[in-house]
């Protein structure tokens, strides 16, 4: 470990030991007024990222589901238009893959099918991967 790592450590050590360290709490829901904490506990949540109460909105994830769907629309049809090399479609890829694995998070298991469903109707070099996702 080099030396500015091991100062980082022993600072660190030093602020936990202290009862100064403050460790983030994962928080594995929406954020409502209430919000689940890791293990389960209720909290009431003071976050200053949902000051204007829209984080839970379903109309707001509704809306955002279809800008995705429609960006990924107008996506795949230039990808089937232009027909560009296996390096260009990375970007695509990987943006598609993260869209579905949140979709999955969420349990929009039709979402994420039908992203899954657009790679492999495109073509491009994850094909084989959005297959096998599909499934």
């Amino acid at each position: 470990m080099s030396t500015f790592l091991s100062h980082i450590a022993s600072e660190l050590e030093q602020l936990k030991s202290a009862g100064l360290y403050k460790s983030e709490r994962v928080i594995p829901s929406t954020q409502p007024a209430e919000i689940e904490v890791a293990g389960g506990a209720k909290a009431p949540n003071f976050c200053a990222n949902n000051y204007l109460g829209l984080a839970d909105n379903e109309d707001l994830r509704d809306a955002s589901t279809a800008a995705l769907d429609r960006y990924l629309e107008v996506v795949y049809a230039f990808l089937q238009e232009t027909k560009p090399d296996a390096e260009a479609t990375v970007w695509f890829t990987r943006a598609a893959f993260s869209a579905a694995g949140l979709q999955e998070e969420a349990g929009r298991w039709n979402e994420a099918y039908n992203i899954y469903r657009r790679v492999s109707d495109s073509g491009v070099a994850a094909l084989e991967l959005a297959i096998q996702e599909r499934k």
